[in-house]
């Protein structure tokens, strides 16, 4: 089986090579691999980031949210405010699609009233639960009215927007022909091989984007993604594995760092017997030492985190318990709970080299307690369509999303977002929890918001709804042609207008 395994991966390298070195070598053309397609070019739609690489390219948002952790406006030029309840947003008025059509306020009304729209199942509609209408004031100005104050409405118009005069008709328009107005424009998909883009020369930044073309081009086995970057055959490489960032350094390639913006995790589905049982939850989370495989995973890069929120945001509570190994206790609460000799399941996990590795780990030192689990690799797309609607008994994945804490609480939390429909995939139940997250939205103090966050962080830490690992933190390398590549946690992307090819 061994050599079988280095034989495929130089087959696929031999494919990539072949196909990606004469538009890596071109210096109008930056070809970047990310270690997983795309499932959607539709902003209606897309949900996950890989998606998002592509549609933060195509199509423009109403803001970003910025290192800082802020909302900084792209389509937006001004924020009034009527009372506290009353967003009034002012937009660019000299913004096209790629068709030719003017982006107006017409179009962000539609885009957030179709993502609001619960028939339509977009797994962010609960963040706009408390919008009552979005109103459109004149063509350049929309108005976003709320039940109750609500804090974090500004961070969560990082989505899209979408042409009103194409999507109303048919909402699948935009599925695999997608027709945005942002800095690169739509050449062809072929899933699995390559999403070719153009520049849009009439983007509304001026001289920008400085590359003419960018393809992207999935590889998901890391090995392999390496290799095309150090033989020429691609430009950027997404999800460089810690164990290899020093040595790319080393050999004349460019790490690029980004900031920590989630959490390595196991999560426990709540809606299946063992799992409901609190006992259950946290004898799995003592069986393991959370220290020793951070270190051995990350090489030390990426910090032990304890709770769902990081430790940059002013939310971040420092106090909750952090959980070393106790084999002994573990054992004791498995056998409290029915399950003296253990129990078997299924573990899921992303194809991700990094998620592979700590879950096998995890998985042995379960095996210490009597917990035998099989593990489920799947790509991507499969595995967050089995995630996201719950068919699976445990799972490990790389969460990320943190801006305003409540992308970090409300949606992972309660019990409006229970998974299909919203991000409670765990389908964790605490009506106390429920209580602090609706309140911590709809308050404008922001030390009052961050008591309540720090409260909600020690209760669902004490009921070990997730077992918290390392930091999620991307590397990604670059060749040494490849100048002013950046990677956003926040936008992905969409700052690579700015990077330049040397010759």
């Amino acid at each position: 089986m061994k050599h079988f395994g280095k034989f495929f991966s130089l087959a696929a390298l031999t494919v990539v090579l072949f196909i990606g070195s004469a538009q890596a070598a071109q210096p109008d053309t930056l070809v970047i691999a990310p270690a997983a397609d795309v499932i959607t070019l539709n902003p209606l739609k897309a949900a996950d980031s890989y998606s998002n690489y592509a549609i933060h390219l195509l199509y423009d948002p109403p803001f970003i949210n910025g290192a800082d952790l802020k909302p900084q406006g792209q389509l937006v030029t001004k924020v009034e405010m009527e009372d506290d309840k009353t967003f009034v947003l002012t937009i660019r008025d000299d913004v096209k699609f790629h068709d030719g059509f003017p982006l107006t306020a017409e179009d962000v009304k539609f885009t957030y009233d179709f993502i609001r729209d619960k028939n339509n199942g977009h797994r962010f509609s609960r963040n706009f639960d408390l919008v009552d209408s979005i109103e459109v004031v004149s063509p350049y100005v929309v108005k976003f009215v709320t039940s109750e104050p609500y804090s974090p409405l500004l961070s969560y118009l990082t989505l899209c927007i979408a042409p009103k005069h194409i999507a109303e008709k048919d909402k699948d328009a935009l599925d695999s022909n997608p027709i945005g107005s942002g800095p690169y424009k739509f050449v062809e998909w072929k899933p699995q091989e390559a999403l070719s883009l153009t520049a849009n020369e009439n983007w509304w930044v001026e001289g920008e984007p400085k590359i003419k073309n960018v393809l992207l081009r999935p590889i998901a086995e890391p090995t392999t993604r390496l290799a095309a970057l150090e033989t020429g055959g691609i430009d950027v490489a997404d999800n460089v594995p810690p164990a290899q960032v020093k040595g790319l350094g080393a050999k004349g390639l460019k790490i690029i760092d980004t900031p920590t913006n989630g959490y390595n995790l196991v999560a426990f589905n709540e809606s299946k017997k063992p799992f409901d049982d609190k006992r259950v939850r946290e004898a799995l989370t003592l069986a393991i030492n959370r220290a020793e495989i951070t270190d051995f995973v990350w090489y030390g890069l990426n910090k032990l985190l304890n709770s769902p929120i990081i430790p940059n945001s002013w939310a971040y509570e420092p106090n909750v318990k952090n959980y070393g190994q106790d084999v002994e206790r573990a054992k004791q609460l498995l056998k409290d709970a029915g399950y003296p000799d253990g129990f078997e399941f299924e573990f899921y996990c992303e194809a991700d080299e990094n998620v592979r590795k700590y879950v096998e780990i995890v998985q042995q030192q379960w095996a210490q307690v009597g917990v035998k689990s099989k593990i489920v690799t799947k790509e991507w797309g499969a595995f967050f369509t089995d995630i996201t609607s719950g068919k699976y008994d445990v799972c490990a994945w790389q969460w990320v999303g943190q801006h305003d804490p409540d992308a970090a609480t409300y949606r992972m939390f309660h019990t409006n977002n229970l998974a299909p429909e919203g991000y409670n995939w765990v389908f964790y139940k605490n009506d106390r929890v429920n209580e602090i997250l609706f309140k911590a939205r709809t308050v404008s103090d922001i030390e009052e918001r961050a008591a309540l966050y720090r409260e909600a962080q020690r209760i669902v830490t004490d009921d070990f709804v997730y077992l918290y690992l390392g930091e999620y933190k991307k590397f990604l390398a670059a060749a040494p042609r490849v100048n002013n590549f950046t990677y956003s946690p926040y936008c992905l992307l969409r700052n690579i207008t700015k990077t330049t090819i040397s010759d």
